[in-house]
């Protein structure tokens, strides 16, 4: 088990593997969709130091406005990482990202530039998403609340974020191939029974 600080160095992430297990401290943004959309397709600006925020969150957490200014995390619902592949590679690049924490695996492109520019993917265990929220100590910031609360940029600041697995390290590993490679006999023998041989899941 590994305990790493955000925010994170190039050589915290080499010294990672596919498999080990993580727990992460310090401020972690989020984004889903309208984050894209506001950085990269509409062109804002990034509203946070992106030397100290390189590591992103793919959530839309639940959040409980109680006043103007004031919030009341309720829980950290992550999702996954495939759905943002064609923006994934770019955001990599321009933040100098060095963790994306999700669920499932990424896309080959995503895969392909975690690789370059020396990025993870780490993914969430079985913890329930009420226990995520605990870890976190402080709501630092909030940005692009016009996208609504669970698409907005939240700035949270964790302390023993995890157990996290690394899915993918910069290596170009991944827990999946592993998996992959154990199960593929029985995988193709079981898509021939159902008559679709060559099926493979979309990774787009």
């Amino acid at each position: 088990m590994k305990h790493l600080r955000v925010p994170l160095s190039y050589e915290d992430v080499a010294g990672l593997k596919a498999g080990d297990m993580v727990y992460i401290s310090g401020d972690i943004f989020t984004s889903r969709s309208g984050f894209y959309r506001k950085f990269l397709e509409q062109g804002l600006p990034f509203p946070l130091d992106h030397t100290h925020n390189n590591v992103m969150l793919h959530s839309g957490p639940i959040v409980k406005k109680e006043g103007e200014n004031n919030f009341n995390l309720k829980a950290i619902s992550i999702t996954t990482s495939v759905r943002f592949n064609k923006w994934e590679p770019e955001v990599i690049q321009r933040l100098g990202l060095r963790a994306i924490i999700a669920k499932g695996r990424v896309g080959r492109e995503t895969r392909e530039a975690m690789q370059k520019f020396g990025c993870v993917h780490l993914c969430r265990t079985g913890t329930f998403a009420g226990a995520f929220a605990l870890k976190v100590t402080e709501i630092k910031s909030v940005d692009w609340l016009d996208l609504g609360l669970p698409e907005a940029l939240w700035n949270f600041h964790f302390e023993d974020f995890g157990p996290l697995v690394v899915e993918t390290d910069i290596y170009g590993n991944s827990c999946y191939d592993e998996v992959r490679e154990q199960l593929e006999p029985k995988i193709d023998g079981f898509y021939k029974k159902l008559g679709i041989d060559g099926f493979e899941f979309a990774e787009k």
